[in-house]
């Protein structure tokens, strides 16, 4: 992850989903391979942008579909941990997750399960995971990529 200015990492920020594809992209080696000649079908991506390439491989890998990426709106937990689980092949985990402020059926709930058994993310006892209502920092996207490629 690279940081905002020369200067500053700014871990409290916010990630936005352009971001959170580009460090999850970065984690799986940024391949460069597959996109030459590649068109663009996503009507606001621009070849300048700094996910450019992150976008096309999350497509090319089933993640996305093409339309509008909305690279500029932050992310919630939820979401990124969604995306970060599907890179690295959705495992499945032994147990439930002991987090119950979602339904079991949200779309990231197997990525929770899975998160809480590995440890990334723990319950303090208060049972709250904060999927949709939290949003995702550079310094936890930053832990949650590390944790998750270990």
């Amino acid at each position: 992850m690279k940081p905002l200015n020369s200067k500053e990492f700014r871990p409290t920020v916010a990630c936005t989903k352009g971001e959170v594809f580009e460090y999850i992209y970065k984690a799986n080696g940024a391949p460069r391979t597959g996109f030459k000649g590649i068109k663009n079908w996503f009507v606001d991506l621009k070849s300048t942008d700094s996910y450019y390439y992150a976008v096309f491989w999350a497509k090319k890998k089933g993640y996305i579909d093409y339309g509008q990426f909305s690279g500029e709106q932050v992310f919630t937990r939820g979401q990124a941990l969604y995306y970060v689980w599907l890179s690295v092949g959705s495992p499945k985990a032994k147990k439930a997750t002991t987090f119950n402020d979602f339904r079991k059926e949200v779309y990231y709930a197997k990525a929770v399960a899975w998160a809480q058994e590995k440890k990334i993310y723990t319950d303090t006892g208060e049972h709250k995971f904060g999927g949709d209502d939290h949003l995702i920092t550079r310094g936890e996207m930053a832990r949650l990529i590390c944790y998750a490629y270990k």
